[in-house]
């Protein structure tokens, strides 16, 4: 009878085993991200089928799906292992990440993580399948992650110590929100030996300039003295609203800088608007008539200006300076 009971048993256990067991994938590619299933990958069943994915987060992201979404996204993984869509874009130059967590699932991130890069920075993931997801967000809400991220240029121009020029690449202290720099690396002790009164006034008495600008320069659109404001490097630029402050953030100081000077060479303009395209001077085209300096909003403007006559020019000018 032993001998009876423990051959059932055996023959049971064969026979269940390969019941108990998930059958290997029937793709070699992620139906979310189409990165590559290792090896040990998580796995669900589904319509008779064993589906692997390259991580958890992929695996979770499926299962939120409606039932015909799923069933493509299968389809297209399952023969030759095609990637369920296109695979990320070939890496930028390289650019500060700006994050240590990864923005979809708040895991940290590896020491070689997968990027994406969002204007001068680049965003991190914990893994293959996350940057999909990154990128179906829309452009204002990836700008707006990476903008509070971002490392905020010096406010001011002059060091708040020496009075000497902040180094192109200042040491930095936050006062607030802002940033301020110095000339070198022995003024920031200086600075943080003043009482906490003494640096938010320094910091709001540059934020309170008036705005050099008139136009927001990521829109275009008019600005005023209730628009978003903050200050780079000396000059207080307005913006039409927080969504082009968050794409000015992300642009990074090289481009910043570059567009800060146009708007101060713009102002040494006797005109904010072009006269002949009725809209915001651009700081880069310019024509100097009887000593005015007359700013366009674009190339092809100044030779349309200059082929007025006399008489028309003279009233333009005299009409800038009467305004």
């Amino acid at each position: 009878m032993p001998h009876v009971i423990r051959s059932i048993f055996l023959a049971f256990a064969f026979c269940a085993t390969p019941a108990l067991a998930l059958a290997a994938p029937i793709n070699s590619a992620c139906p979310m991200s189409g990165e590559a299933v290792p090896e040990g990958a998580p796995t669900i069943a589904f319509d008779g089928d064993t589906v692997g994915f390259c991580c958890a987060m992929c695996r979770t992201a499926f299962q939120r799906l409606g039932e015909d979404e799923r069933r493509a996204a299968v389809a297209k993984v399952r023969t030759a292992g095609a990637p369920a869509m296109s695979p990320a874009p070939a890496a930028e130059s390289p650019a500060l990440i700006v994050n240590d967590t990864c923005p979809i699932s708040d895991q940290p991130i590896g020491a070689e993580p997968p990027t994406l890069r969002v204007g001068a920075y680049s965003v991190a993931f914990c893994c293959g399948g996350c940057p999909a997801q990154f990128r179906a967000w829309d452009t204002d809400a990836r700008n707006a992650y990476v903008a509070a991220r971002a490392p905020r240029a010096p406010i001011n121009e002059g060091c708040p110590v020496s009075g000497r020029p902040v180094a192109a690449d200042a040491p930095t202290i936050a006062v607030g929100d802002e940033a301020v720099g110095f000339c070198c690396e022995r003024c920031p002790p200086r600075f943080e030996a003043w009482d906490e009164d003494r640096r938010r006034a320094y910091v709001n008495e540059i934020m309170t300039q008036d705005a050099m600008n008139t136009a927001c320069p990521v829109s275009g659109a008019e600005v005023d003295s209730s628009s978003p404001r903050l200050a780079h490097r000396g000059a207080v630029v307005a913006f039409k609203d927080e969504k082009a402050v968050n794409a000015w953030r992300v642009l990074g100081f090289e481009a910043q800088d570059a567009r800060v000077g146009e708007m101060r060479r713009a102002k040494s303009a006797i005109n904010a608007m072009c006269p002949i395209g009725e809209e915001a001077i651009d700081g880069r085209t310019f024509l100097t008539y009887k000593d005015n300096r007359i700013g366009f909003c674009c190339p092809g403007c100044d030779t349309a200006f200059d082929a007025w006559s006399e008489a028309d020019k003279d009233a333009f000018v005299a009409k800038q300076k009467a305004d």
